[in-house]
């Protein structure tokens, strides 16, 4: 192991600048955008604008490489914790990746002043929501990556997806740090009702 600053410069910048360059060289194209989405428990949307999802997909869809859709947690986080490692894995790899903030959460479109209201927030809009996306930007094949609630969402849809209940073209899911059993009428907490108000709200 090297003893002084000097040495141990010289012993990392071989193995960095090669990797940095790297990912240079197989950096992807990140696209940005949003797609309306409607759910029958939604209020009637602003007059000035549709309610919709954003997402960001990195890479390209005609890459020929699978593509992988990354599922955030919270709940009421965002995308962005997930981009430098999906970013990553993007950029090495040059397999696309889709990330999306979840309705309700980051860009995504808000219902203001409707925490706790289980009417509008259930597994069932949000399996809508993931479902409305992939329609909208025509993908035929995937695998799923969900973590914390968006592993539940993700295992949720993959049962279905296993059983022909929902969309499929699902390949592979991974499932990271998401509860074993959560019984679906437990599932409200989504609505706001979050164990720490001020903190990572779906609003």
């Amino acid at each position: 192991m090297p003893s002084n600053p000097r040495s141990i410069l010289t012993s990392i910048v071989p193995v960095v600048i090669p990797v940095f360059a790297a990912v240079a060289r197989c950096a992807v194209p990140v696209t940005t955008g949003y797609v309306p989405f409607s759910y029958h428990t939604l209020p009637p949307a602003p007059a000035d604008q549709a309610y919709r999802t954003y997402y960001e997909l990195w890479g390209s869809l005609d890459s020929g490489k699978a593509l992988l859709i990354a599922l955030h947690g919270g709940p009421g986080a965002d995308c962005d914790y997930m981009r430098p490692g999906y970013g990553d894995l993007a950029n090495v790899t040059g397999r696309p990746v889709l990330l999306y903030d979840q309705f309700g959460c980051g860009r995504s479109s808000h219902i203001p002043n409707s925490q706790g209201n289980n009417t509008i927030w259930d597994i069932e809009m949000f399996m809508a929501e993931f479902n409305n996306l992939v329609t909208a930007l025509h993908i035929k094949t995937y695998s799923m990556a969900g973590q914390s609630s968006g592993a539940s969402f993700a295992g949720v849809w993959g049962s279905r997806a296993y059983k022909g209940t929902a969309r499929q073209g699902l390949k592979n899911l991974i499932l990271a740090s998401g509860p074993a059993r959560m019984p679906l009428t437990r599932f409200a907490f989504l609505g706001g009702s979050y164990p720490l108000p001020g903190f990572w709200q779906i609003c």
